[in-house]
């Protein structure tokens, strides 16, 4: 779910595109609004350390806020450790992400 503004910019820019190519540009927006991002090549990276603009809108208060705009309760998640433990579970590379298992020791 994305923001209709969200989905009329990427209409626009994407107007000739397959249906489908857009649909997976809503999908992806969609992760990045909540800090879900596939990782930069690491030339690219290094090039743009301290400059990346996501990561400055993917602060774990960034995410909170997200979360409890988007939460139809208006709540988010209760706390600082529920949002790193979620952001732990959503991480792009299935290998960086925290096991069931260990979420719960």
């Amino acid at each position: 779910q994305i923001e209709s503004r969200t989905r009329a910019v990427i209409d626009q820019r994407m107007r000739t595109a397959d249906p489908a190519v857009r649909e997976q540009a809503y999908l992806l927006r969609a992760m990045m609004e909540y800090c879900i991002s596939p990782p930069a090549p690491s030339e690219t990276r290094k090039a743009r350390r301290g400059t990346d603009l996501l990561s400055m809108r993917c602060s774990d208060a960034a995410l909170q806020e997200a979360l409890r705009r988007r939460d139809p309760l208006g709540l988010g998640m209760p706390g600082e450790w529920a949002v790193k433990l979620l952001r732990r579970l959503l991480r792009w590379n299935a290998e960086e992400r925290i096991t069931a298992q260990r979420a719960l020791q």
